[in-house]
C-alpha cells in the first residue's frame, strides 16, 4: 500500500479557519472528506490560497519499548508528551495500568506487561489519535499513524525498571512533489 499524504500551506487562512471550513468532525467521515474536496476545489479556483504538496511513499516512525521483566510500581514512560504511570492493584484512568502479578518467569511477565501497554496506547484517548501499538514477546512497537520525518523527533521517554526504549526513527517524507494551483 502506498502512502500519499497533501500538505496544505494557507498563508493567510489560520488554522482555526480552516477547521471551520473543513470541520473534520461534521457528520462521518464521508461528510468530512465531501467537506476537505470542496476546500481543494476552493484551492484550485482561487477561493482560498494556498501552496499545495503531495509526498508519496513515506514511511512512519517505529518506537521500541522493550521489557524484559515486571516493572515497578509508580515507574513511567513518557510518549509524545504523555506519562503512563505503572500501577501495582490500583490503577485509575487511562494514563496508567496494573503491573502484572508474577506470571511464572521473567519472560512472560516481559510479555503480560507489553501486551497491557500496547492495549493502553491503543485505547487512549489522545495517543490512539496519533499512533498503532503492537506487543510480541515483551516488546511494544509504537508505531506513528502518518508518515513523515516528524515523527523522529516524537518523544519517547522511560524511567522503567527492566524496561528500555528504542527512540523513533525511520520516519521518512517520500518523494515531495509541488501542486501547481492557477
Amino acid at each position: 500500500m502506498a502512502l500519499a499524504n497533501i500538505l496544505i500551506d494557507t498563508a493567510v487562512l489560520a488554522a482555526a479557519d480552516v477547521t471551520s471550513i473543513i470541520r473534520p468532525d461534521a457528520g462521518g467521515d464521508n461528510e468530512s472528506v465531501r467537506r476537505i474536496a470542496k476546500f481543494l476545489d476552493g484551492v484550485a479556483i482561487g477561493s482560498f490560497p494556498a501552496d499545495l504538496r503531495c509526498s508519496i511513499g513515506g514511511a512512519k516512525a517505529v518506537g521500541l519499548v522493550t521489557f524484559t521483566d515486571n516493572p515497578t510500581a509508580d515507574d513511567t514512560l513518557g510518549i509524545a508528551n504523555v506519562t503512563i504511570t505503572v500501577k501495582d492493584g490500583d490503577a485509575a484512568g487511562e494514563d496508567e495500568f496494573d503491573l502484572v502479578d508474577d506470571a511464572g518467569s521473567a519472560a512472560l511477565d516481559a510479555a503480560a506487561n507489553a501486551v497491557l501497554l500496547a492495549a493502553l496506547i491503543n485505547a487512549h484517548s489522545t495517543l490512539s489519535t496519533q499512533f498503532v501499538a503492537t506487543s510480541a514477546l515483551g516488546v511494544v512497537t509504537v508505531t506513528c499513524r502518518y508518515p513523515g520525518t516528524l515523527g523522529n523527533g516524537i518523544e519517547l521517554v522511560d524511567d522503567l525498571t527492566n524496561g528500555t526504549i528504542t527512540a523513533f526513527t525511520g520516519g521518512t517524507n517520500g518523494t515531495e512533489t509541488e501542486l501547481e494551483v492557477a
